[in-house]
């Protein structure tokens, strides 16, 4: 079993480091392996971790078009406008990601989803009539990898 003790708590940690966590409820290692062979049969049956994809992508990427910029507590924008130099690009690298995903969670959007929105970018036409860059698509691309990793 792969269950430890770190100070008077116990542990869990499987799955090559994918799943860890503590085990808040047990206080003998019988009953950290017991919890662990719950959580490993959960992750089996698809239970563990559905809570964390039923959040909207647009409410968890907040309004690129906010007044006076304050996107909204909690969202990618607000946080891309703290941490990051290129938050102002984002705003507008943003808005394709928010109508092809509207209205889905994001737990919905699955790698399918995106390889058509990737093809379907690459293929279409800017405002000047001219073919789009692959280098925009793969901007916008590496911006839907960075908010799925932030959420």
């Amino acid at each position: 079993m792969t269950v430890g003790k770190r100070g008077n708590e116990w542990w869990y940690d499987f799955g090559n480091h994918k799943y860890r966590g503590l085990i808040p409820e047990a206080r003998t290692k019988y009953e950290a392996e017991q919890a662990e062979i719950k959580i490993r049969r959960d992750v089996v049956e698809g239970k563990y971790g559905k809570q964390l994809g039923t959040l909207l992508f647009a409410k968890f990427v907040g309004d690129p078009d906010a007044v006076n910029e304050q996107f909204g507590e909690g969202t990618f924008l607000d946080w891309a406008r703290h941490n990051k130099r290129s938050w102002k690009h984002g705003r507008f690298r943003v808005r394709p990601l928010l109508r092809a995903f509207a209205g889905k969670t994001l737990g919905e959007i699955t790698a399918g989803a995106i390889e058509t929105f990737k093809s379907v970018r690459l293929h279409s036409v800017t405002k000047r009539k001219t073919k789009r860059s692959p280098a925009s698509v793969k901007h916008e691309i590496d911006l839907l990898s960075r908010i799925f990793t932030l959420a």
